[in-house]
């Protein structure tokens, strides 16, 4: 059973406190009023100061501010849109989470509020919400919060941290066309849209080379996995949310982990890449075009 002490008011010209405890109703001690200070500033050094539970890996998060918000989700962590998720860049990723790990109580005060008036930024992780709104009395750089931890004071700094992943949520994609280990890699299939697809398969003596039908062709292994390391390094220029557009090729890499998909899609001079199943396209280099021809090995 936990120890539970009852304190009295400070009483007499020294003002002293009675003091008694649950494994002892009977008897009552007298301690000066410093000590109990001092007991009580022991007991809220060991409250938690974290603000919202450990964004730990596939956890909800959630981020409002005004009308517009952001969520993050998955494993590996994915920015969730309209039409599907995008997968953060594996950096990003922690970032993310270290940004919310840092919203911490500086101090404690029950009697501070957020109203809806002052609330400036709304954040949810594992079921539990931290309200931010308003200055902190006496406390330049800081902003009242509210969360079911606690009540007290963060830091302005932390929270326009957090807050920028709303206004940026695309920056946080993943920018690698391909996520490619060419140690890992067993296939590669090309195929443009009405020509006869290319494969490349690892065998245990080396690489082969087949084009449609036909047979399979030894090739040299060094430019496969020169050629492998080069697809590894496409990565965008630029994300956006991606608009219906006939494909005009597609990449598939087979290896242990599963099968990666990536489409070309090609308007005027700007090319684009889609992860398949992701709802963002990658604007690329037009170099980038040389991957999906089966000419190219």
């Amino acid at each position: 059973a936990p120890l539970v002490f009852a304190f009295s008011a400070p009483q007499g010209a020294w003002q002293r406190a009675w003091v008694t405890s649950s494994d002892e109703p009977a008897s009552a001690f007298l301690l000066p009023t410093y000590s109990v200070e001092e007991m009580w500033r022991a007991v809220a050094a060991l409250r938690a100061r974290q603000a919202l539970p450990s964004a730990d890996a596939g956890e909800l998060i959630r981020i409002e501010q005004g009308t517009k918000s952001v969520e993050f989700t998955g494993e590996p962590m994915c920015l969730r849109l309209a039409s599907g998720c995008a997968v953060v860049e594996p950096l990003q990723a922690h970032r993310i989470r270290a940004s919310l790990a840092s919203l911490t109580f500086s101090r404690f005060d029950s009697i501070l509020r957020v109203t809806d008036e002052t609330s400036v930024l709304t954040v949810a992780v594992a079921g539990e919400t931290l309200v931010v709104g308003g200055d902190c009395p006496g406390a330049p750089g800081e902003l009242v919060a509210v969360s079911s931890r606690g009540v007290g004071c963060v830091r302005a700094a932390r929270v326009k941290d957090v807050a920028e992943l709303v206004a940026a949520s695309l920056d946080r994609v993943a920018q690698d066309a391909f996520f490619v280990d060419p140690a890992q890699v067993n296939r590669v299939e090309i195929a443009p849209a009405g020509t006869a697809p290319l494969v490349l398969a690892r065998t245990r003596v080396g690489w082969t080379r087949k084009l449609g039908d036909g047979p399979a062709i030894p090739v040299a292994d060094e430019p496969v996995w020169r050629w492998l390391g080069e697809l590894g390094a496409v990565r965008a220029t630029r994300v956006q949310v991606a608009k219906p557009i006939e494909a005009r090729a597609t990449v598939r890499v087979y290896d242990a982990r599963g099968t990666q998909v990536v489409d070309l899609y090609v308007r005027g001079a700007t090319t684009w890449l889609r992860r398949r199943g992701e709802p963002v396209v990658l604007e690329v280099p037009e170099a980038a075009r040389r991957f999906f021809r089966a000419d190219e090995r």
